[in-house]
């Protein structure tokens, strides 16, 4: 019985360490350039239920992940009450770093 606990454990960790992780890391700023917070970062990969959220901070900051991701079928999306939303692609570079600026919507 141990002995398949350990089996099954190698494997689990093999299997997870073959995955592709994807991190983006970037800023998000108005039109003037000022960092916006508060704003919900999605990443949606194609395939998956749930996408993964993160909000940026007080300098505009964000960080996000996803372990197993299809960098070919993978968005983000940015949303903040008052601006219009903004999805991009996201590149088959395992780590990428972005900036978005973020339009006002018409009143």
């Amino acid at each position: 019985m141990r002995i398949r606990f350990v089996i099954l454990s190698i494997f689990l960790v093999a299997t997870i360490a073959c995955d592709p992780t994807l991190t983006v890391t970037g800023t998000v700023c108005d039109r003037q350039g000022n960092p916006l917070a508060d704003v919900t970062v999605l990443l949606q990969s194609e395939g998956r239920s749930e996408p993964h959220k993160s909000m940026t901070a007080k300098d505009g900051s964000f960080g996000i992940g996803m372990v197993g991701a299809d960098p070919g079928q993978t968005t983000l999306l940015f949303e903040k009450e008052g601006y219009k939303s903004v999805r991009m692609p996201v590149s088959h570079e395992p780590t990428r770093e972005v900036h978005v600026t973020l339009e006002p919507e018409a009143r």
